[in-house]
């Protein structure tokens, strides 16, 4: 007879996507929808509904573009880091030199915006929240 588990499936990874391209935005909503362990939250066009966004659906990760009108990703970013310091942003960016001011604004983590969809679902998964501390530290039966 096989012992019971009473071991919930783990939460998927929580995922606010930030891009002011449409094609762009629903490209990465997308990539993150095939995804089992993630779940798109929601999605912004800009930086203004990125924070109203974040504060509102606090998600684990948000997908931020840097270049977006009204407010853009780092100024975004730096609110976000404020009001929602659990939430992981994960800058996307054309230019590899933005990895600094990205850093500095609070953002985790960058990523090319020519990087396959393999590598950006590997980069929130790197972003994500451990697993719960006291159901991982309980016995294995078996």
């Amino acid at each position: 007879m096989r012992p019971s588990s009473n071991k919930s499936a783990p939460s998927p990874i929580r995922v606010l996507v930030v891009d002011d391209n449409a094609i762009v935005r629903d490209a990465l909503c997308r990539i993150v929808q095939r995804s089992a362990d993630l779940q798109l939250v929601g999605e912004a066009a800009d930086g203004i509904e990125a924070v109203e966004m974040a504060e509102a659906l606090a998600p684990d990760v948000i997908i931020m573009d840097v270049n977006m009108p009204r407010l853009d990703g780092l100024g975004a970013t730096r609110r976000i880091a404020q009001s929602r310091p659990t939430s992981q942003v994960l800058m996307l960016t054309m230019y590899p030199e933005m990895a600094h001011d990205a850093r500095a604004a609070g953002a985790s983590a960058t990523i090319l915006k020519d990087c396959s969809a393999s590598e950006l679902v590997a980069a929130i998964r790197d972003l994500a929240p451990p697993a719960d501390s006291a159901e991982a530290s309980q016995p294995q039966v078996g």
